[in-house]
């Protein structure tokens, strides 16, 4: 259970990175300023989806530790994943050219050639 949990998780962030690449490829202009509200609603509904779910048992950190809730953070790993890419230097817009996470960079690096390949 633990394994796929974190799988999920890591999938999710190359996941959030390779939609970054599509939404680079087919808006080449202010991408990071557009992308915005999609990836600021993404980590609020990491936050609100167990409250919504779970009610004032979400709160409970028992059940966030070891409850259904804990799903919820595949959405910030989405958010985060293409947050970390939009500044890495794998992103053809970036200014910033900065890995953000040393972890993280080497997944961007890969879901920037699994987008090459299916584009």
């Amino acid at each position: 259970y633990l394994v796929a949990f974190r799988s999920a998780i890591m999938l999710c962030n190359c996941f959030g990175a390779f939609c970054y690449c599509c939404f680079e490829r087919r808006v080449a202009e202010h991408t990071a300023r557009r992308a915005a509200p999609a990836l600021a609603l993404c980590t609020l509904l990491a936050d609100v989806l167990p409250w919504l779910i779970g009610g004032e048992h979400a709160i409970d950190s028992a059940n966030l530790k070891f409850g259904y809730s804990q799903w919820s953070v595949c959405f910030l790993a989405f958010s985060l994943g293409a947050s970390h890419y939009l500044c890495s230097p794998s992103s053809e817009g970036s200014r910033l050219k900065a890995v953000t996470m040393a972890a993280t960079g080497h997944m961007h690096k890969v879901s920037k050639l699994l987008f090459r390949l299916c584009v």
